[in-house]
């Protein structure tokens, strides 16, 4: 039988994952105040994930806390004692890219684990190695069609989350560092500034003089309102909504839009 799916909002702060929830969201992702990849983004303290958490509980919605920086020597412990108190939560699931995080957050917590689209997994092998490894739901890169997802569905009985609406990373997803040498922010670690949004002059080497200016790398905006039929004839189980740093008005008329065509098509 079909099954509709989740529909799964950013929210940048309590009262985005509050608004998210009031236009129809079943699900939010947030960010705490480290390890997220939003580094700039308001995020959440621990009292404001408990709130967040508890409010879904209320209404039978799901929070899930992002943890998907690529993590350094220095960050273990820290992550040791922050996975600790998510314990203590209990948000619905964790946002993991990193190998020796989904390893730690196996040994400290009994939270489901979701893999980050950061861990840019394309293929039903993939999805098989993480289900194996203890993964809940696999976040597939972006550059997965719905035909692909289809097919990973057939080989491989795991939850599969894509990316339906907003910005796409013109690199593959974790693996870019344009933000660390144009601005000295660490893209992998909540720094990136999207430096390939950017509009860039063009100069001839030998005069200096300008001949251009180009958006050069500039990756369109991704909107899938048109594929919420063949997603739920995929039997995808959630698809996601990015812009944890966007406006209130962002997440509200986002998630009213994909709540109406989902419901619609469904």
């Amino acid at each position: 039988m079909l099954k509709k799916p989740e529909l799964l909002a950013p929210a940048g702060n309590l009262e985005k994952a509050q608004l998210a929830f009031l236009y129809g969201a079943d699900a939010v992702y947030i960010g705490g105040t480290v390890f997220g990849l939003r580094k700039y983004a308001q995020n959440f303290s621990c009292h404001d994930i408990q709130e967040c958490v508890d409010t879904a509980n209320k209404q039978q919605k799901k929070v899930y806390v992002v943890l998907n920086a690529f993590a350094h020597n220095t960050d273990i412990e820290p992550i040791i004692g922050y996975l600790k108190k998510l314990d203590q939560i209990q948000p619905h699931g964790l946002i993991i890219s990193d190998l020796g995080v989904v390893d730690l957050a196996k040994q400290y917590t009994s939270l489901p684990i979701h893999i980050s689209t950061q861990a840019s997994t394309t293929h039903a092998s993939g999805c098989m190695f993480w289900k194996k490894y203890g993964a809940k739901r696999v976040i597939l890169a972006r550059e997965v069609s719905v035909a692909d997802c289809e097919i990973i569905k057939k080989q491989c009985d795991i939850e599969l989350e894509i990316f339906v609406h907003g910005a796409m990373c013109a690199s593959y997803s974790g693996k870019c560092v344009i933000s660390n040498y144009s601005a000295g922010r660490d893209s992998n670690r909540g720094g990136c500034v999207q430096s390939c949004r950017h509009r860039y002059e063009l100069s001839d080497p030998k005069t200096k003089q300008v001949t251009d200016s180009v958006h050069v790398m500039n990756a369109k905006d991704l909107m899938g309102l048109d594929l919420i039929e063949p997603i739920i004839k995929a039997g995808i189980e959630s698809v996601k909504v990015e812009g944890r740093m966007k406006s209130n008005l962002y997440v509200a008329n986002t998630v009213r839009v994909y709540r109406a065509a989902i419901d619609y098509c469904f």
